[in-house]
């Protein structure tokens, strides 16, 4: 751990990544620096609302506003999956949060994470 508190692993994965954004069109969503902020300040982390990177291949997959809050007529109607699919083949200005979900799935190798509503067991 350095003087701020973040281990070495954190700080080089961020570098990292944010080397790679303009390269890449895609910049880190806030969940992926709660999920950061978390697994370094807690012993367990209790993560509530986050499918994982798998769900919206299942048949039975519910369709879930994509956004917790209320907005505009076209917002209301982003369904989770096909925003999540949608990010995955943007050039750029998108995010990547099938593939930070399946990061947090090996984090929690390493780090004491629980997936609730939906409850899914990372397969690592």
């Amino acid at each position: 751990t350095n003087e701020t508190g973040m281990s070495s692993c954190v700080v080089s994965t961020r570098l990292r990544l944010f080397a790679k954004k303009k390269a890449s069109g895609t910049h880190l969503s806030t969940g992926w620096f709660t999920m950061i902020l978390a697994t370094e300040m807690c012993d367990h982390t209790r993560v509530y609302g986050m499918v994982s990177h798998e769900y919206c291949k299942k048949p039975d997959a519910k369709p879930t506003l994509y956004h917790y809050y209320k907005g505009s007529a076209w917002q209301e109607s982003w369904q989770e999956c096909s925003v999540y699919n949608d990010m995955e083949g943007k050039k750029k200005a998108a995010h990547r949060f099938l593939r930070e979900k399946r990061a947090f799935q090996r984090w929690s190798k390493y780090h004491d994470i629980t997936f609730r509503f939906p409850t899914w067991q990372p397969t690592v």
